[in-house]
């Protein structure tokens, strides 16, 4: 149904099903199926691509320069047919490979999704190694050399990337 409003030299015509049809293409943009692909598509690359980074580089602004190796590690690394010295926190690539093509665990919610980085059945052999990076150990003794962690450039980034991708899909309406 159509409303006219008469004011001064205009006259407003709403049509009240295609503003309810715009209503319903917000709520489907802000929806959780929509913030769930977000998530997926965006900000599990973007963290994928943190991660590499930082193993590129081993550590960064988020976790710091990791240690370098003790002596004692670079000779077991060499006897058992691996680099020396570096790359840090890479010998088998296992860790690595289980982060770059893990996709997270997504759970909506209540007005919400949430995303949880990694996600999923995370196998023991990982799990240990990333602890390890994490937080160190004290048997052997094992720096920390932390190879998860954003910062508020990282959630800016995010939070740019996520305006962008909501503003494309209320392009047209």
């Amino acid at each position: 149904m159509a409303k006219t409003v008469a004011s001064g030299m205009f006259t407003i015509t709403l049509d009240d099903a295609r503003v309810m049809q715009q209503l319903d293409i917000i709520q489907l943009i802000l929806g959780e199926a929509s913030m769930e692909k977000f998530l997926l598509t965006a900000a599990v690359p973007y963290l994928q691509d943190r991660i590499d980074q930082r193993f590129a580089d081993e550590g960064d602004d988020v976790v710091g320069q990791w240690q370098d190796l003790a002596d004692s590690t670079i000779s077991i690394r060499q006897s058992a047919g691996f680099p020396g010295d570096h790359p840090i926190n890479y010998r088998t690539g296992e860790m690595l490979d289980y982060l770059d093509t893990n996709e997270g665990e997504i759970s909506p919610g209540n007005g919400d999704v949430r995303i949880t980085f990694p996600g999923g059945d995370m196998p023991v052999e990982i799990q240990q190694k990333l602890m390890t990076a994490q937080f160190g150990r004290d048997t052997p003794k094992t720096p920390k050399r932390p190879v998860l962690g954003i910062n508020q450039i990282d959630a800016t980034d995010l939070t740019d990337d996520l305006s962008e991708y909501l503003q494309t899909g209320l392009i047209g309406i």
